[in-house]
């Protein structure tokens, strides 16, 4: 069967709507009175029924129609929403995740610097300078076996 007839009307004003729905109801009913009232002259009460009935069915529908946009959108918006916040603690969780290892990255340094100094203090008093000014570092066996252990426990430190 073929449409004879198709509106489609959106809106969310229900004023505007009454008086859209008013002329169209109005010129529904004058339709199937002039049909009905050329096939059975005797039927106009039957006529301003069936315009009643038509008028109240295509109301109902047309107000579904109406909500149902309004109802999928703000589910639409919804899931937007939620997509949104699901980004945004994404977000949070990698900057978390990059200040974590920036603070470990620092720690580390810190206890590379403060290795390094232990070993500067060690070496500082190994250090003779004679008249001429030359220099000559002087290590003991104690001295050495001091700066194995301290290269070694840097070496853990730097490894956890």
């Amino acid at each position: 069967m073929s449409e004879l007839l198709r509106i489609e009307l959106t809106g969310k004003n229900a004023e505007a709507w009454n008086r859209v729905f008013g002329s169209l109801t109005g010129l529904l009913e004058s339709a199937v009175r002039k049909v009905c009232c050329r096939i059975n002259p005797d039927a106009e009460g039957e006529a301003a029924s069936l315009a009643t009935d038509i008028a109240e069915i295509t109301k109902s529908w047309v107000r579904a129609k109406l909500e149902n946009p309004s109802i999928e959108n703000e589910s639409k918006l919804a899931e937007i929403a939620e997509r949104f916040e699901r980004m945004k603690l994404l977000q949070i969780d990698q900057k978390r995740g990059m200040v974590a290892l920036e603070k470990e990255k620092l720690e580390l340094f810190e206890k590379q610097v403060q290795t390094a100094l232990r070993l500067l203090k060690v070496l500082h008093s190994c250090v003779v300078r004679d008249e001429q000014g030359n220099v000559t570092v002087l290590l003991t066996n104690k001295i050495l076996a001091n700066l194995k252990v301290e290269v070694a426990a840097s070496a853990r430190e730097g490894a956890t």
